[in-house]
């Protein structure tokens, strides 16, 4: 398969940059839904049509080394467990918010995971069971609303313009600043990203709601593409997880940025590794 070539010549790549050094192994992040038991990747909506994919496999009989398989969001969780903006609590849930929304679970202190192998699909949680239909056959998921593809539609028709979505997050956060030292109110064209964003914090807010009560977290993590919305949306969406979370009188949940920034996945690859030499299953 040509992705399965673009990822051994990435790690070929990579490898020649390690001349001499002892190598313990591989680590891959990959997009959901996975069978991170098995180390496939399962059927992924909107990724150019690639299903059953036995990554894993075909790494380690290229490589001949272990190969740490699971899913990006996954990764990231653990990567800010270890090292990010999960060191200071027990139960976080981190939200990769991209072309999907996933979502790393870590409770009690370690990433949540069963016997099924599967990851969990925070962007396949409904919003309204009679939205927007959705490629894995349900209605309304959250990912067909807040994906960073989708709002970069919603930005470029509020505008007519063609920006990609970081270049939006850039432009409203200099809006936003601007406002806030200046004194200057929004134009015409940022009034209408600002209700774009807007939009978007009170649906993420819907989707990370139910998980909240379900799970009771101590801290959401948003990064991914996520990681560039501006500031301001994370808070409002944090307000609004707080007053509509069961436990709000006695508990408050904190949004917060990754501290990895849209890198996580990758640091986390490294954290997967690492996990298993600190348990001794790579001697």
């Amino acid at each position: 398969a040509h992705i399965v070539q673009h990822i051994s010549r990435t790690i070929d790549e990579v490898l020649c940059t390690l001349s001499g050094e002892r190598i313990y192994g591989i680590g891959v992040g990959a997009i959901g839904p996975v069978d991170n038991i098995q180390g496939k990747i399962l059927e992924p909506p909107n990724f150019y049509g690639l299903h059953d994919l036995d990554l894993k496999r075909e790494i380690e009989e290229q490589y001949h080394m272990p190969v740490f398989f699971d899913g990006e969001s996954n990764c990231a969780a653990i990567a800010e467990k270890y090292y990010g903006n999960g060191r200071d609590c027990e139960d976080f849930i981190y939200v990769d918010l991209a072309n999907g929304v996933g979502a790393g679970l870590v409770v009690n202190g370690k990433l949540y995971t069963n016997l099924s192998g599967m990851i969990c699909e925070l962007g396949h949680t409904s919003i309204d069971w009679r939205g927007i239909p959705c490629q894995c056959g349900n209605r309304g998921c959250l990912e067909r609303y807040i994906s960073s593809n989708v709002i970069e539609k919603q930005l470029r028709e509020a505008t007519g313009e063609q920006k990609n979505f970081r270049e939006f997050c850039l432009e409203m956060d200099s809006a936003i600043k601007r406002r806030e030292m200046e004194g200057v109110d929004f134009a015409e064209r940022e009034r209408k990203m600002d209700a774009v964003f807007c939009d978007m914090a009170e649906k993420l807010a819907c989707g990370i709601t139910g998980f909240a009560n379900g799970l009771n977290p101590q801290k959401i993590v948003v990064g991914h593409e996520g990681y560039r919305i501006p500031d301001l949306y994370l808070q409002q969406a944090e307000r609004m997880v707080n007053e509509r979370q069961i436990a709000r009188k006695y508990r408050a949940i904190r949004i917060v940025k990754s501290h990895f920034g849209s890198e996580a996945t990758v640091y986390g690859c490294v954290g997967a590794l690492l996990t298993a030499v600190f348990e001794g299953k790579l001697f």
